[in-house]
């Protein structure tokens, strides 16, 4: 038997900020369906009389003669549903791969592996990348440190330095907040910049709260003076937006789309060409992914096609 390597596990967790709004109002995991979206399919799942079925999205008549309880988009020809509170596995005809008889199911995303675990903590493990069975896999990879950490120095300011304890900035900055791959952000004499690991200055200090994406190297940045953003794309202004931004995206789903924007409680999209969509939402996920809107629940596909998952 091979032996598994354990680091630290992903579990894809599922959350919901909505305005007023609980994540009990719906019938499934959010962080399922974030995952599971974003992809061109035809046959796509929605909630009808209580119960989920897969639709041809463009003509609207099932195509999988089965109901299930909760059912989630196609990724590589399988998906995953739920009945009577057990996960399990289906291809595109609807036939199990899977039966549903796991009471736990998680995502190695790193990986992209499905885990489907018993109460006795049995699993089984696909890769959906092969559309294969697998019998190990890595937990996680989970992201070394920062190459670079911060000191203070006697006058009470930050510095720079890497590992190796070379001083890359001296102390001289009012805080650190953010260390990525390839910039760092700072605040000097009150006001917000960045810089990168030779603390050449990428965008002056001029700015007053800014927001960049979750992944290491991240290409989008927003910084905001006054009451107006200023969007980068690695490090050249692309277009200020009176829209605050709330995330940016750009990275993770579109080439067009620069960040999740809020505009009096509501949210929309902002693109590179400064425009945004046409409705705002109640909520838009972090990935861009899925929208709300009162008791509709869409997924997203490249900001053109906006599918109904359910409608309560």
């Amino acid at each position: 038997m091979k032996q598994k390597l354990v680091l630290i596990f992903v579990v894809i967790f599922f959350k919901l900020n909505m305005l007023g709004q609980t994540i009990n109002k719906f019938p499934f995991e959010m962080s399922f369906l974030q995952y599971f979206s974003g992809n061109n399919n035809v046959i796509v799942p929605i909630l009808l009389k209580e119960k989920f079925y897969y639709i041809d999205n463009n003509t609207k008549a099932i195509k999988i003669d089965k109901a299930f309880d909760v059912a989630y988009p196609f990724i590589n020809n399988v998906a995953l549903v739920k009945q009577k509170e057990k996960y399990g596995l289906i291809n595109l005809k609807g036939d199990y791969i899977v039966e549903p008889i796991y009471k736990y199911f998680q995502i190695a995303s790193y990986q992209k592996i499905l885990i489907f675990k018993n109460e006795y903590n049995k699993e089984i493990c696909y890769d959906f990348s092969i559309n294969k069975f697998v019998s190990d896999y890595i937990h996680c990879a989970e992201p070394l440190g920062p190459e670079i950490i911060t000191f203070q120095g006697l006058n009470g300011k930050y510095g720079i330095k890497n590992l190796q304890n070379k001083i890359i900035a001296q102390p001289l900055y009012d805080s650190v907040l953010v260390i990525k791959k390839k910039f760092i952000v700072v605040k000097l004499n009150n006001k917000i910049g960045i810089i990168d690991n030779t603390n050449k200055i990428l965008i002056p200090f001029k700015y007053d709260d800014f927001i960049c994406s979750r992944d290491d190297n991240p290409k989008i940045i927003s910084l905001k003076k006054k009451t107006h953003w200023t969007y980068f794309y690695d490090f050249k202004k692309v277009v200020d937006s009176k829209y605050e931004s709330v995330e940016n995206i750009a990275e993770l789903i579109s080439e067009k789309a620069l960040s999740i924007v809020k505009n009096k409680n509501k949210y929309n999209i902002l693109f590179k060409d400064g425009s945004v969509l046409p409705i705002d939402y109640d909520l838009i996920e972090y990935n861009g992914k899925v929208a709300i809107s009162g008791n509709k629940v869409y997924q997203i596909y490249d900001f053109k096609s906006f599918i109904l998952y359910c409608n309560l």
